[in-house]
């Protein structure tokens, strides 16, 4: 059986006097694979932030794994990749991964390692040392995810 690893319930998110999600129930299991697919504007990048912590339920609530959300706590333990790549485009691979590690608390050579692991993960360990702004839009996908 499939663990449940996050979960909104009846998740309700007003813009002004906008409702923009109504009542929303979702969970998320281990394992599996869903696709949130709707039209423009209809909520889907709402529902991932509302479920990432990342915006405040006006009703209802969420969890993480046994974390009730927000909790910035549990962030250290997730990870999320909006629509536009948040890279520093005049840096090389190393700086950006070397700066937000640090906002991560990643120092020396735990540092080191998770970015030799991640880099070799997203097949960009050749990279590091080239200036972002020279990479295709995929390998700065990809290296975002590293």
């Amino acid at each position: 059986m499939s663990e449940l690893v996050a979960k909104l319930t009846n998740a309700t998110k007003y813009y002004g006097k906008k409702k923009v999600l109504d009542h929303i129930d979702i969970e998320l299991s281990s394992g599996k694979i869903l696709g949130l697919i709707g039209p423009s504007g209809s909520g889907k990048t709402t529902t991932i932030k509302c479920l990432m912590g990342m915006e405040k339920l006006d009703e209802g609530h969420g969890q993480i794994f046994d974390t009730e959300i927000p909790d910035r706590k549990i962030l250290n333990e997730i990870g999320y990749m909006g629509q536009s790549d948040a890279l520093y485009e005049s840096l090389t691979a190393h700086e950006n991964l070397v700066f937000f590690g640090n906002l991560m608390g990643l120092k020396g050579e735990k540092l080191k390692q998770v970015i030799a692991t991640n880099m070799k993960l997203v097949n960009l360990e050749g990279e590091l040392n080239k200036i972002v702004n020279t990479f295709s839009g995929g390998m700065k996908r990809r290296l975002s995810l590293a």
